[in-house]
């Protein structure tokens, strides 16, 4: 027995009708003559009308009409029908289901998006992180002038083999050549890509931890050491027993999420800056001009720029525990 044809939409001419009366009310409440003599009324039953003759033909696609369509969608590359003999009903429906999949699968690349979701999924053993910048030209720019130029795509990538102890961050050249080739046939035409790695900024955080009692240093240091290193880590997969989510491209690393970050943790009384010393600091040519200061004069975090990530520097920043004195 043939299986049937689902009926797309079940409304007849008196539920259109009836439907469209049902709405005069509450968009049109002056409206209220509602007699078969009235002339809105005359217009709601002519289309009415004309939507179940077209609510009937969307009933009556044939398997025929299906495969024509599929053979659109889904054709060879010499322009010939690739199903050309009649299929049954259910390996139409198999073959239907398989083309709508592969529509929905991207292998171009035109946004930003594509570019990082394509390399991610092709490169997801060498490759934690990948980040584009498009509408640059990063050999051109300096920080404080970025050059315009459409057409660029500069792909910034996080390899996985990242020495965490050297802050050494290493882009080989066969994994970059690897990159192009893989883009090469799924970028736009006259598009230009960059391959980069990643500017790694040394964040050292230098604070005073004042303890609750019954707290020492040795029951609180390990939790805040992970904490800094869980929240200011470039990589986003686990690494030394931790899930990192990873440091976000771009983003300024402010004081006061570091004070909320370790205040948090049992054990801290409150934090308070270190006598001397500035809160943060960071090892990087740029020196005082990623000082984000208030009125001048404040610290209040530290500026990263569009293609770089913080780490934070466990060997030179300074945390100081001080017991609560009974």
């Amino acid at each position: 027995m043939p299986i049937e044809i689902p009926n797309l939409d079940d409304r007849t001419y008196d539920d259109l009708v009836q439907e469209a009366l049902s709405m005069i009310p509450i968009y049109a409440p002056e409206w209220t003559n509602h007699n078969p003599s009235d002339p809105g009324i005359m217009l709601i039953e002519v289309f009415a009308y004309i939507t179940e003759m077209l609510l009937y033909r969307l009933n009556r696609v044939t398997n025929a009409n299906r495969q024509a369509f599929l053979n659109l969608i889904d054709s060879d590359d010499t322009g010939n029908k690739k199903f050309p003999t009649p299929l049954n009903e259910v390996e139409l429906n198999t073959r239907i289901l398989a083309a709508v999949k592969q529509l929905r699968e991207s292998d171009r690349a035109v946004t930003s998006q594509d570019y990082e979701n394509l390399v991610l999924e092709k490169f997801s053993a060498e490759i934690s992180r990948v980040y584009c910048i498009s509408r640059r030209n990063k050999e051109l720019q300096t920080y404080n002038n970025i050059v315009q130029r459409p057409g660029y795509i500069n792909l910034v990538i996080v390899p996985k083999s990242y020495d965490s102890q050297l802050l050494d961050m290493t882009l080989t050249e066969e994994l970059e050549n690897n990159v192009k080739a893989f883009l090469e046939n799924r970028r736009l035409l006259t598009t230009k890509i960059k391959i980069y790695k990643t500017n790694l900024v040394s964040i050292e955080v230098n604070l005073t931890i004042n303890l609750k009692p019954d707290f020492t240093e040795q029951n609180v240091r390990p939790f805040a050491e992970k904490a800094l290193k869980e929240f200011l880590y470039p990589l986003t997969i686990d690494e030394d027993g931790f899930k990192a989510k990873g440091w976000g491209f771009g983003r300024n690393v402010y004081l006061s999420d570091i004070y909320q970050l370790l205040d948090k943790i049992p054990g801290v009384d409150f934090i308070e800056p270190t006598t001397n010393k500035d809160e943060l600091t960071v090892d990087s040519m740029l020196g005082e001009r990623r000082l984000l200061k208030e009125n001048s004069s404040h610290l209040i975090g530290i500026n990263i720029y569009q293609d770089e990530l913080a780490i934070w520097s466990n060997s030179k920043s300074e945390l100081e525990f001080k017991p609560k004195k009974v």
